[in-house]
């Protein structure tokens, strides 16, 4: 049977050593500009494909846009609503008031005091 060989890493112990090496400010500038560039060119297109979805020709001759720049957003009641409980009964134009009973109730004072130095 062979025994398997621990093979020593050199300075396991010495967590100060650096590892690497450190970018100089050129090379550091050439990476990220490297990097915007590419974003640029992955996120560009070239356009030419939008022109015949933005547009449709019908047979009586008049021209359908489907969906080009002009996008009707409408925000319904069931997407703003979000994942709480919302009691519809409830009218909460004023904080003071209670929500059992139609009374307002008294708010409590406010005292700020702020040191400046």
């Amino acid at each position: 049977m062979r025994q398997i060989q621990s093979i020593p890493i050199l300075g396991e112990d010495n967590d100060d050593e650096i590892v690497g090496r450190i970018l100089t400010r050129r090379e550091a500038l050439s990476v990220a500009s490297f990097a915007g560039l590419t974003l640029l060119i992955g996120c560009g297109g070239s356009g030419g494909g939008s022109t015949a979805a933005a547009s449709t020709s019908t047979t009586s001759g008049t021209t359908a846009t489907t969906g080009g720049d002009a996008v009707d957003l409408v925000a319904t009641p069931q997407v703003t609503e979000g994942p709480f409980f919302v009691d519809e009964k409830l009218n909460r134009s004023n904080l003071l008031g209670d929500a059992t009973r139609a009374s307002v109730a008294n708010g409590l004072p406010l005292t700020l005091s702020f040191t400046i130095f």
